[in-house]
């Protein structure tokens, strides 16, 4: 942006200060995990807010040292526009780029208390054949859990909670109710949760082969 002529776009001094520039892994930098929400925060003031909320920023607050910070989703010095191709949160990209390494990690789903399955079991369900297949219109993991604003299902502010899903899928389903709302999303495409569709996939595997 800078190169585009935008005086207002972040420099170097913006995020690392000037006399006061210090290491990212130290505590008093401006880069540094636990102060990146408030650097960002300088200029994305709404969103620093918001994110400070979520159940991601939360974590941060209390010193968790994996929860991500803005720039583990946006890169630090090659942040693209979030509809480029390229970028880490494009809709093409977001759920395998972002969201996967953290919520497909079992170290961290024990650590945490969280499922490391998420990611498959989204991959096998319409919307992840959908953008696996090339979509860029189906819905991916922030379409329903949100981008800043992720919130425990629990909490009756979150997009997942059970009295806000129709609103949720009717973001892309106009006129989703309730029951349509109680369809799965995370789909375990195993015998035991599954066994129709587990079985239409093998057989459909196998006629293929």
């Amino acid at each position: 942006a800078l190169h585009a002529g935008d005086v207002k776009s972040a420099a170097c001094a913006d995020c690392h200060g000037s006399h006061e520039m210090a290491k990212g892994i130290e505590p008093d930098s401006r880069a540094h995990r636990q102060h990146i929400s408030g650097t960002c925060g300088a200029c994305h003031d709404k969103i620093a807010k918001v994110y400070d909320q979520s159940v991601h920023g939360a974590a941060v607050s209390q010193g968790s040292v994996e929860s991500p910070v803005c720039t583990d989703c946006h890169g630090e010095h090659a942040i693209k526009k979030a509809d480029a191709p390229d970028s880490p949160v494009a809709p093409e990209n977001v759920s395998a780029e972002v969201c996967s390494p953290c919520h497909s990690s079992v170290r961290l789903a024990t650590k945490y208390g969280i499922r490391s399955d998420r990611f498959k079991t989204f991959s096998d369900s319409f919307h992840g054949l959908a953008i696996r297949g090339g979509s860029v219109s189906a819905a991916n993991c922030a379409s329903c859990h949100g981008s800043h604003e992720i919130l425990p299902s629990t909490d009756s502010l979150s997009t997942i909670h059970p009295t806000n899903l129709a609103k949720t899928c009717g973001e892309c389903h106009a006129g989703a109710t309730a029951a349509f709302a109680t369809g799965k999303v995370h789909l375990e495409m195993t015998e035991k949760e599954e066994p129709l569709l587990y079985w239409i996939a093998t057989i459909y595997t196998l006629l293929i082969v």
